[in-house]
């Protein structure tokens, strides 16, 4: 053992500075254990902030559900509101089908029934309707809504007629023959007709369910009839016979 500058040599090494060395090392391996002991607070701190913000999160998204389900009972209550009244709807609709089909098919005999009564204008084209109507009625394809509407735009025609004056060309067996004639409908108070070489005129009777003969003095009515009704000149009074219609029963 030898002491030189205080400082003891043992073995040929000195003692001191394997102490400093591992004073270094120490020192060395506190501040690497420090660094990773940050790290790990650091680590941890991040993942506390990153949990805190998922948890802030997930309140926000609870908060949401809770006002998502709250207005979602409230629309299925007031479904469940309307879903009833529907219902109703549907068995009020089912009973007033029920009730408006038989009355359709009244409707179409009505038609009809007024259609032999009344004056024979435009006869083939009315019996076509009527008959369109009946074959409507039979079909399932159709809904019941359409039917009525078809059913209440034919009566509107017929509604027309009476309102409006009509001329047109047609064939009409008078005494026991066809003649090709000029007809003249004035509304649903008179048909008159006149020979397209203006040797006869005369009108329909629905008295007698015949076309009667007319004196030469409705020439010149008739042919002032048919040029305003083919708007060849301005409306004018008119004289036309009218004979009383029948009552519909």
């Amino acid at each position: 053992l030898v002491a030189v500058a205080g400082i003891f040599l043992i073995s040929g090494t000195a003692w001191g500075e394997d102490r400093l060395d591992d004073a270094i090392r120490l020192e060395r391996g506190v501040t690497e254990e420090g660094a990773k002991s940050q790290k790990v607070v650091s680590r941890l701190s991040q993942e506390t902030r990153d949990l805190l913000e998922q948890y802030r999160l997930a309140r926000q998204k609870t908060d949401s559900l809770r006002v998502y389900n709250k207005a979602l009972r409230e629309l299925i209550d007031a479904q469940k509101v309307e879903a009833t009244s529907i219902e109703s709807q549907i068995d009020r609709a089912a009973a007033m089908e029920r009730e408006i089909i038989p009355l359709m098919s009244e409707m179409v005999d009505v038609l009809e029934r007024f259609k032999a009564l009344d004056v024979p204008f435009l006869f083939d084209e009315r019996t076509r309707r009527i008959e369109g109507l009946k074959n409507l009625l039979a079909r399932s394809d159709v809904s019941t809504s359409e039917k009525f509407r078809q059913i209440l735009e034919a009566y509107q025609v017929e509604n027309e007629y009476g309102r409006t004056i009509e001329a047109y060309r047609s064939d009409i067996v008078f005494q026991d023959r066809t003649q090709t004639v000029d007809l003249l409908r004035v509304g649903r108070i008179a048909l008159l007709y006149r020979t397209l070489d203006g040797s006869n005129v005369g009108y329909w009777s629905s008295t007698t369910k015949t076309w009667e003969e007319l004196s030469d003095d409705y020439d010149d009515a008739l042919r002032k009839g048919l040029s305003i009704a083919r708007k060849q000149t301005v409306p004018d009074l008119l004289k036309v016979p009218v004979s009383a219609a029948p009552s519909l029963k």
